[in-house]
């Protein structure tokens, strides 16, 4: 289920109607976003949840910030089988990450297992 559902967001976030709205978002971003790669992105976590919603709950999973943090806890334990990491990095690129800060991502999470 946890390929599947990254697969879902992948597929979601990679709608011209949300890749517009990200575009308006890095539009504004700060120079500080914008020098982080987009690591940090004000106004995505929420673009990112109505997706986000959509997705869990077609999955019979809940759709609270809460369940996706369960579900990231899950990811983070499994970012070492390269497909699980592949998904991953190809979601935050839909989220609009650079390669360094998608790399900074995974790092966190694996960081959240090990500590």
């Amino acid at each position: 289920t946890v390929v599947r559902v990254w697969r879902e967001q992948l597929a979601a976030f990679g709608r011209s109607s949300f890749q517009q709205a990200l575009m308006e978002l890095k539009a504004q971003a700060s120079e500080l976003e914008k020098e982080s790669g987009f690591f940090h992105l004000t106004g995505r976590a929420e673009l990112a949840l109505t997706v986000q919603k959509e997705v869990l709950s077609a999955n019979c999973l809940g759709a609270t910030p809460r369940d996706l943090q369960k579900l990231l806890a899950v990811t983070a334990t499994l970012t070492r089988v390269p497909l699980v990491a592949g998904l991953l990095d190809a979601v935050n690129a839909k989220l609009g990450m650079d390669v360094a800060a998608r790399h900074r991502f995974r790092t966190r999470m694996g960081v959240l297992i090990e500590g």
